[in-house]
C-alpha cells in the first residue's frame, strides 16, 4: 500500500516516461495487493479438515503454483523489454512504451525473486515432511493399527 501511495504522488508530478512508469506500478500494486489479501484471508483460515493426504498433495501443488509463476515472471521482464525496444522506433508511444516496459522490467523481477523464495521456502517445508514421513510405519496390529515414529 506504502508503494501505491509514494507511485501516486509521483505520478502527479511524474513527466513523459516516468508517468507511465509509476501508473504501471500502481496497476501492478493494485494487483498484488488483491493477491496478498486472498493469501492473508487463507492464511488466517487454514482448512484444518486435510487429511495427511491432502496436505501432501497442497504442499505439491504450491510449489508448482510457485515454479510457474516464476515462468510466468520472466514473460513479465522478457514483455518490458520488448516494449523498452519498441519504445525506440515509436514517436508518437515513446513515453508509454518506456514507461511501461520499465514497470514491467522492475516488478517482473521482483516478482521473479519473491516466487522463487517462497518456492525454496516451501520445498524446505517439503523435505522436512519427507523426513517426518520417512520415519513413520504403519503395520497391521492384533486390533487396530501401530503407529511408530
Amino acid at each position: 500500500m506504502g508503494n501505491m501511495a509514494v507511485n501516486g504522488a509521483l505520478y502527479r508530478s511524474g513527466e513523459k516516461d516516468r508517468k507511465y512508469f509509476y501508473q504501471m506500478n500502481i496497476a501492478w500494486n493494485a494487483i498484488n495487493l488483491a493477491i496478498a489479501g486472498f493469501v492473508l484471508y487463507g492464511a488466517l483460515n487454514p482448512d484444518t479438515t486435510l487429511t495427511l493426504f491432502e496436505s501432501i498433495q497442497q504442499q505439491s501443488n504450491i510449489e508448482k503454483i510457485l515454479l510457474f509463476n516464476a515462468g510466468l515472471d520472466v514473460g513479465y521482464i522478457m514483455t518490458g523489454f520488448y516494449l523498452k525496444e519498441r519504445a525506440k522506433n515509436s514517436l508518437k508511444h515513446h513515453n508509454r512504451l518506456k514507461g511501461y516496459g520499465n514497470s514491467l522490467v522492475l516488478q517482473g523481477g521482483f516478482l521473479f525473486l519473491f516466487d522463487l523464495t517462497a518456492y525454496f521456502i516451501q520445498a524446505g517445508n517439503h523435505e522436512l515432511m519427507k523426513k517426518l514421513l520417512d520415519h513413520v510405519t504403519i503395520a497391521p496390529a492384533t486390533i487396530g493399527l501401530t503407529f511408530t515414529f
